[in-house]
């Protein structure tokens, strides 16, 4: 341990150990430690995604089952290490973890992508996730929102430099409850510190709202980061619970979730439970107190609560551990660490009307989350379209080959060397641009899922198309760096083209399959008539008439299964 500690108030140490830097605040109970790392999902992409997730569950595997607490989570945008125990048990895991890091088990990697499948099968999407996939798209938080497909990309080789490059003694901060113990030693490898993605916002309009198969009602916001922010955030969970919950009895549990993401913006979540008949109600209820906040503040009582909790927090056993934490985070986002002083200035400071600038801003940045059939009654919240932010291609055009609602008017597939354009008659045209795209799903079976930025998806299955199959070899060339196999589809998931016979008013649909079946029966009639028309001709009798009924039958099959 280096020699050089300092203290920055609030019985909070800073120190160095192996070029890692350590903070501590002390905390009655056993040791716990915490490194954290300036790395999440945010740092990955759409190809990537889960990256992380790898690394940590082949560094910690080759430590086994312990006694102690040990564990190690992936956010956002930090991802940590953490356990508690006896100094000699916090010394060994902490040791182990930087040294699994730097040779990470890749004999392992099979068998822990089993168990990643197995965690992500019992992810639960909801709410939350529709809100961070819509307004992000398969960007930083919005990849929530998406599959884990780096366990079908990354090899290990793969994931050993990413580790390399991420898990380092300058990006990386060790938060204790107490003095460094004994022996401590965190052999990470050189590297710095990593500066957080900036935020992709693919929403073109707000405050605005969309509608999910969920029956939660949310939003989500941005807010600058500030203590008014924050105690903006207490208060509208306040002003939720004691309306939605115990006066109106309408949401068992309204929740209100302030998470930093970089050193100057915080990501706002609100959700509310609420059953079908009430949702409506539990979104005017939500709409009208973000309304009545921003334009009037929180009563001065709400303010006041606020500071009195926060001031009990720094009260409590274990505050500076708190603190040691707060000060790391704030290291690994921003180099820097303020003083607790100015966060006491700024509370000092608090005032109704800051909060009320607070409150105006997350709803200004405002996305709602809705059930169907529920949406807001004020014009100020719009609608946020399900369009692309691209603009439309201009290329080779391919006819759709299957059903749709569309009337007269027919669905096509425009492409070109930029990109591909979906051209529905029922809404808007879809584009997703080769450059701007974040993944390619490549089926077996020939069907592509192109990704784009913005969160629009374009499936193209060759057989649904005119031509289809000339499409393929086009999109792979354009996206090749992005390509993602996936594994072979159930029959019954592959579509097929339905064409409705022509002129037959029957309504039945001919697939390729139906086409070939019509080719080989009607061969076989036309041969059948032909033939038999001859064996009589050759007996001397005149041809039956149901040669001529049979040939009739049999040209007409063969060529409807010729034309589709």
């Amino acid at each position: 341990m280096a020699d050089d500690t300092s203290m920055t108030g609030d019985g909070v140490r800073w120190t160095e150990i192996d070029g890692v830097r350590t903070v501590w605040g002390e905390a009655p109970g056993p040791l716990a430690a915490s490194l954290v790392f300036r790395v999440g999902a945010a740092d990955e992409t759409l190809t990537t995604f889960g990256s992380t997730h790898i690394v940590e569950h082949l560094t910690l595997f080759p430590l086994g089952q312990q006694p102690h607490y040990q564990n190690g989570s992936v956010r956002v945008t930090l991802t940590s290490f953490d356990t508690s125990g006896e100094p000699a048990e916090v010394t060994a895991f902490l040791r182990g973890v930087c040294e699994n890091l730097s040779s990470l088990a890749i004999d392992r990697l099979p068998d822990e992508i089993r168990v990643l499948e197995t965690e992500e099968s019992r992810r639960s999407l909801g709410t939350a996730t529709s809100l961070l996939s819509w307004r992000f798209g398969p960007n930083g938080p919005g990849l929530w929102g998406y599959d884990q497909y780096a366990r079908r990309v990354m090899d290990g080789p793969h994931l050993q430099l990413w580790a390399d490059r991420v898990f380092t003694r300058g990006n990386a901060v060790l938060v204790l409850t107490g003095p460094p113990p004994e022996g401590l030693s965190l052999p990470l490898k050189d590297g710095p510190r990593r500066a957080t993605p900036p935020l992709v916002d693919a929403i073109q309009q707000l405050p605005s709202w969309f509608q999910s198969p969920w029956s939660d009602v949310g939003a989500h916001s941005l807010l600058t980061r500030s203590v008014p922010a924050a105690a903006y955030a207490h208060v509208l969970g306040r002003e939720l619970v004691d309306t939605l919950r115990y006066r109106l009895g309408v949401a068992y549990s309204p929740s209100v979730d302030y998470d930093p993401y970089d050193a100057t913006t915080a990501q706002l979540y609100v959700g509310a439970d609420a059953h079908s008949d009430h949702s409506q109600a539990v979104l005017d209820t939500l709409v009208e107190t973000l309304d009545r906040l921003a334009q009037d503040g929180p009563d001065q009582s709400r303010v006041d609560e606020y500071v009195a909790q926060f001031a009990r927090s720094r009260a409590l056993p274990g505050a500076a551990a708190g603190e040691a934490h707060r000060q790391a985070v704030e290291w690994l986002f921003s180099g820097e660490v303020r003083p607790p002083e100015l966060l006491e200035q700024e509370l000092a400071d608090l005032t109704v009307d800051s909060v009320r600038g607070a409150a105006e801003e997350a709803r200004s940045q405002a996305l709602y989350c809705l059930p169907e059939g529920v949406e807001p009654t004020t014009a100020a919240i719009v609608r946020s379209p399900d369009v692309s932010v691209a603009r439309p291609v201009t290329g080779t055009v391919h006819r759709w080959l299957g059903q749709h609602t569309g009337g007269s008017e027919t669905v096509e597939l425009v492409v070109s060397d930029t990109g591909v354009t979906l051209r529905r008659p029922e809404g808007e045209p879809v584009t997703v641009m080769f450059a701007d795209a974040r993944a390619v799903l490549v089926f077996p079976d020939g069907g592509r899922r192109l990704h784009a930025w913005d969160g629009v998806a374009i499936t193209v299955e060759p057989q649904m198309w005119t031509d289809g199959y000339s499409v393929i070899p086009r999109i792979d060339v354009a996206t090749a760096a992005i390509r993602v196999p996936m594994p072979e589809r159930q029959a019954d998931d592959i579509p097929q083209p339905l064409r409705t016979e022509k002129g037959s008013g029957s309504g039945k649909d001919m697939t390729r399959f139906g086409r070939i079946w019509r080719i080989v029966l009607g061969a076989l009639l036309v041969v059948a008539a032909v033939g038999g028309a001859i064996v009589r001709m050759v007996e001397g009798q005149a041809p039956a008439g149901g040669s001529a009924i049979f040939g009739a039958a049999g040209f007409y099959l063969l060529f409807s299964g010729i034309r589709g």
